[in-house]
């Protein structure tokens, strides 16, 4: 996985660093201008170069990190919230750094140009991280499976529970048989002597 990372990476170089070229150039030349022929003040003129360049970038950049360059309105919130960081950064970070080489470093025929470059540098390698990581990430792809884990199985559909069979009206009881009227004994024979006599007589 860190392997198809770093090719990632290294094929997206190319892209990356002509999209940064390109949203330099226009940074720089709208600061230079605005500043240098138009006498606007260097924090609104750093700001503004800023700005052409995050439009420049952000067409390039997502030719770079989408396929076919589509569009999207979680990338575009999100390399707005990314921006918003950068252009505060860099508004103050300028023209603080300009006065710094200004001051001490008076032999430097550009300080303005050399602040920029400054901030630049620094501000590269952020965001290259922050663009592939998150602002151009595609969060609908399927996320990478670790090696070795068995491929997870879709559930079907859950089967309903068998249903209890209805069971049958109770059988009634058996009705008990009737006993018939008891069958009258006959007079008891005599027993004994008198009997005998009486057999014999």
């Amino acid at each position: 996985m860190a392997a198809s990372r770093t090719t990632a990476v290294l094929r997206r170089l190319p892209g990356v660093a002509g999209a940064g070229l390109a949203g330099w150039l226009v940074d720089v030349s709208v600061l230079w201008v605005g500043h240098t022929a138009l006498g606007v003040p260097v924090p609104i003129a750093a700001a503004a170069g800023f700005l052409a360049a995050g439009v420049v970038n952000y067409a390039l950049n997502r030719r770079v990190f989408t396929a076919a360059g589509s569009a999207g309105g979680g990338r575009l919130r999100r390399y707005g919230l990314l921006f918003a960081a950068n252009l505060a950064v860099v508004s103050v970070a300028v023209p603080l750094l300009a006065d710094v080489v200004h001051t001490h470093l008076p032999a430097v025929p550009a300080a303005l140009v050399a602040a920029k470059i400054a901030v630049t540098g620094l501000l590269l390698p952020v965001n290259t991280v922050v663009y592939g990581a998150w602002v151009f990430r595609d969060r609908s792809a399927p996320r990478a499976v670790p090696a070795g884990a068995p491929p997870a199985v879709p559930a079907g559909p859950a089967t309903p529970a068998a249903r209890a069979t209805p069971v049958g009206p109770a059988t009634p009881a058996a009705r008990a048989t009737p006993v018939g009227p008891a069958t009258p004994v006959g007079p008891a024979s005599p027993a004994g002597p008198a009997a005998e006599r009486e057999r014999t007589s």
